[in-house]
């Protein structure tokens, strides 16, 4: 999965993960999860988890794939 940053209009930065339907698949099932305040991945996530804390950069951004899919805040590249 890669990830890319995106300047807000408030002038913050989120990272959006970028992967494939077939790795998105992957890590849902995986139950992997992405923090939009560093860009790392988190493991044990739940699909519809928002705003769990990030064990490294101990921030509140960590989400489930699904959920940031909802918001449309995951990028498919096929």
């Amino acid at each position: 999965m890669e990830a890319k940053m995106i300047e807000l209009r408030t002038g913050r930065v989120k990272w959006v993960p970028e992967m494939s339907s077939e790795e998105f698949v992957e890590v849902t099932e995986a139950y992997e999860g992405f923090c939009v305040v560093c860009g790392e991945t988190a493991s044990g996530v739940e699909p519809d988890a928002r705003e769990y804390i990030c064990e490294c950069c101990g921030q509140p951004g960590v989400f489930g794939l699904e959920e940031l899919m909802m918001m449309g805040d995951v990028e498919l590249i096929d």
